[in-house]
């Protein structure tokens, strides 16, 4: 069955433009319902105060020219904007990036003509409202229960993983300050500094109140209050303290180093984890790095683990990692902080198999899982995610935190982030006062408690309009994620077919990497003829693609095995460079298309691959 003729597949593409703007009439009508709503609005709110503007002001010369300036200029605007890549269309393939969704235009352009900032209530009574809503969206995509879950949006993947360390390092201050406050009266050893650094939330509230330990007392020894250089910490340890360590596996981001340098932690605090040979979190050097630091007496942040890595889109044995840890906790009592950052693939949360969250969307889609459609869905998705990449996305509703970001997957415009806690202890972080904004009587909301101050309420309105239109689940918002892998499965087979080219595997998600590497070349020569690919395919009008390097340091295993795959000859030192295609589009595989886009790529690398000269590193 053509999953195109099926009525939920066709009514997806109600949610986009479309490459050629087959939805604009439509869409014009809503921006025009959108802003006539806002005209209608200011009009009728204070009737009586009067025109500040009037119809003479409007006819003298000065007030015709300044309209007239900015009509020119903003003319001149749009025509440089004809520069812009064109993320809309299916040919752009380069970075995490494609068309944006209407409902979450639309819900951009509304609440844009209103400006809330949800840094207070005072200024966004209805935007703190729609973060509310959107955030327990999002958490029950990710399998958290919704109203336990806390959290908020940040502009970015980068801000909400900085949230997380903010209040990972929060709750490591607070066991810290107690554990020197046990240890100064004698009541434990210095040699108990890891163990009392890893104690859950309940039991540091019961050691609290079992040695009457008060709050001056917790602030006389912390180190966010009183800064590591003003604790007595050699004279009470007996050593001096070399501070806390986060541990990250070596697909990371680089916003998690970038976080070390920014709250003061040092960049070796970020301790790498090694990937396997499919590039992927391995999880006995996990093991391996908690041992190390419980021998070094280094308290352990939070273990991070990814789902969705910027490189190749693969997913870290999540839930695995999760078991360690369990084991941790129910073997020896030691808990830890496990976040996911799931900035790319925290959407594809929807495509786990179980209940879905709505029973009707209000598309007129049926999403419950017992819909005639649902086998539809499933037959879809089969074989284009790995059943232990689908686990380890269930895995999430299990870790504490994780990062979205909604400008990926969530096709939602820029910049759209967020940070989400499974409960309000792990939400809870060091909060501070001002006396000109009200503090909220809601425990850690708004801007006490957020990195950024001024929040813009337009991403969380975009998310909340996003999932009321269609479910965050596997047979909602799942087709479209669908779809996209299934662009990925076959661009792979296109590509396959070229000779010369060399697919990274694994492939997890909706990303697909390659080099051009044939068989007898050595991955010096691979990675010269890649970057002579990569740049005639730039440099021509018809794809947009990127390039990513795969550093030895990190991937070693894989590029080992990559290359013995391939055929081709590895030097031990070099890096493996390659080219990057993020299948995002959600028509890149519609059969009403005139283009195969797939089977033109190929054509364009196999033509691409002939024309490169010699002295850009190409045979």
């Amino acid at each position: 069955m053509n999953s195109e003729c099926n009525p939920s597949d066709i009514a997806m593409k109600s949610m986009f433009l479309g490459p050629q703007s087959e939805n604009a009439d439509w869409f014009r009508e809503m921006i025009e319902s959108v802003l006539s709503h806002t005209v209608r609005w200011r009009q009728a709110r204070f009737p009586n105060d009067g025109r500040a503007i009037s119809a003479s002001d409007m006819n003298i010369d000065e007030f015709r020219h300044f309209r007239d300036r900015m009509s020119g200029a903003l003319q001149d605007l749009l025509r440089s904007l004809e520069a812009e890549t064109p993320k809309f269309t299916p040919r752009y393939i380069g970075h995490m990036v494609s068309e944006n969704s209407l409902p979450a235009l639309l819900a951009e352009f509304a609440l844009l003509l209103h400006n809330p900032n949800n840094a207070s209530k005072e200024s966004a009574k209805v935007g703190l409202v729609l973060e509310k809503h959107g955030i327990e969206a999002l958490a029950r995509m990710v399998g958290f229960e919704p109203r336990s879950a806390r959290g908020h949006f940040t502009s970015c993947g980068t801000i909400a993983n900085f949230e997380a360390i903010w209040r990972a390092s929060h709750w490591f201050d607070r066991k810290f300050s107690l554990a020197l406050n046990l240890i100064e009266r004698k009541l434990y050893s210095p040699q108990d500094l890891f163990t009392l650094c890893h104690v859950t939330h309940d039991r540091w509230a019961s050691l609290l109140e079992e040695h009457q330990i008060s709050e001056p007392d917790l602030a006389a020894r912390s180190l966010l209050r009183n800064g590591p250089w003003d604790l007595p910490t050699h004279e009470i340890l007996g050593t001096s303290f070399r501070g806390p360590v986060f541990l990250v596996p070596g697909n990371r981001h680089y916003s998690w180093p970038k976080s070390a340098a920014v709250f003061g932690l040092g960049t070796a605090s970020a301790w790498s984890i090694d990937l396997d040979e499919e590039g992927r979190l391995d999880l006995q050097d996990l093991k391996a790095k908690i041992e190390k630091a419980r021998r070094e007496q280094r308290p352990i942040l939070c273990v991070i683990s990814v789902a969705g890595t910027t490189e190749l889109g693969e997913v870290d044995p999540i839930a695995s990692v999760q078991d360690l840890l369990d084991e941790y906790q129910s073997r020896e009592n030691l808990s830890f902080w496990h976040h996911v950052d799931g900035a790319y693939g925290g959407f594809l949360t929807c495509l786990r198999k179980g209940k879905a969250s709505d029973t009707t969307s209000n598309t007129g889609m049926t999403t419950s899982s017992e819909s005639p459609d649902a086998s539809l869905a499933s037959s879809l998705l089969d074989g284009a995610m790995d059943e232990s990449i689908l686990r380890a996305l269930h895995g999430i509703e299990r870790v504490d935190s994780v990062t979205i970001d909604p400008h990926k997957l969530g096709y939602v415009p820029y910049a759209c982030g967020a940070f989400i806690a499974r409960d309000e202890a792990h939400y809870a972080t060091f909060q501070v006062q001002a006396p000109y904004l009200k503090q909220s009587p809601e425990s850690q909301s708004g801007w006490s408690s957020t990195l950024e101050g001024s929040r813009s309420a337009a991403g969380a309105a975009a998310v909340w309009l996003t999932a009321k239109t269609m479910s965050l689940d596997r047979n909602g918002f799942g087709r479209i994620l669908t779809k996209t892998i299934a662009a990925r499965m076959t661009f792979a087979q296109a590509i396959a077919n070229v000779a010369g080219a060399q697919l990274v595997s694994p492939a997890d998600t909706n990303i697909l990497c390659f080099s051009i590497a044939p068989s007898g070349s050595t991955l010096a020569q691979a990675n010269e003829r890649t970057r002579a690919v990569y740049d005639r395919i730039e440099a021509g009008p018809q794809f947009s693609v990127s390039r990513t390097t795969l550093l030895r340091t990190n991937y070693a295993k894989m590029i080992t095995r990559l290359c013995q795959e391939w055929g081709i000859r590895d030097d031990g030192v070099s890096d493996l460079l390659v080219i990057r295609l993020v299948l995002m589009n959600p028509f890149i595989v519609s059969k009403e298309m005139m283009v195969d886009f797939s089977r033109e790529f190929a054509n364009e690398l196999l033509n691409q691959m002939r024309s490169a000269t010699p002295s850009s590193g190409a045979e």
